[in-house]
């Protein structure tokens, strides 16, 4: 019982030593290069998974970059919507005071009541940039928008309480009309 198939075809004759020895260096072949076939298929698999790994993490980066510009476009809608519902008219050319203010280091205008003017200087207005326009909005509207992003108010006067006292003491004395600038 101590004989192998193989040794068993050799005496019945069917098969020579000769191909009896290939077939046994073929299957021992087969079994070293089936070792290796696993660590090249190991590897192939590792780097399968790190592309993988590599594309979803892209693509995580890329959705939230979307995200990212979808709040600041409804944002900006928001800031756009808050300044047109809210915006004060503007007063007409011979009846209006020019208000000067900076704009990126450019001097800009515009024209306001003499009420407006006032209550801006007050603090009562402010004046926000909406794309290449300017709107002269309450404060309280200011503030909203200011929550959103803090670049689209141009201009926003502080209530100076310290100075209403110095005020109190000069308050008979009448400003003439020709020191407005």
């Amino acid at each position: 019982m101590g004989n192998s198939f193989q040794d068993q075809l050799l005496q019945s004759g069917l098969v020579d030593k000769k191909s009896l020895n290939k077939s046994k260096k073929e299957k021992y072949q087969k079994r070293k290069t089936k070792g290796k076939n696993r660590v090249q298929i190991d590897e192939q698999k590792l780097q399968l998974q790190q592309q993988e790994k590599k594309k979803k993490e892209y693509d995580k980066l890329l959705n939230a970059k979307r995200e990212e510009l979808k709040q600041e476009k409804a944002l900006r809608a928001q800031i756009k919507q808050l300044v047109e519902m809210n915006q004060l008219p503007q007063a007409v050319a011979d009846k209006g005071i020019s208000y000067h203010f900076s704009d990126q280091g450019k001097v800009k205008k515009v024209l306001l009541s003499p009420t407006h003017h006032q209550q801006l200087t007050d603090g009562i207005l402010a004046i926000a940039k909406i794309e290449d326009s300017y709107a002269v909005i309450p404060s309280t509207v200011a503030e909203k928008i200011i929550s959103r992003n803090v670049d689209c108010i141009i201009v926003r006067n502080d209530k100076d309480e310290t100075t209403s006292a110095d005020d109190d003491l000069y308050a008979e004395y009448q400003i003439p009309d020709d020191l407005i600038w």
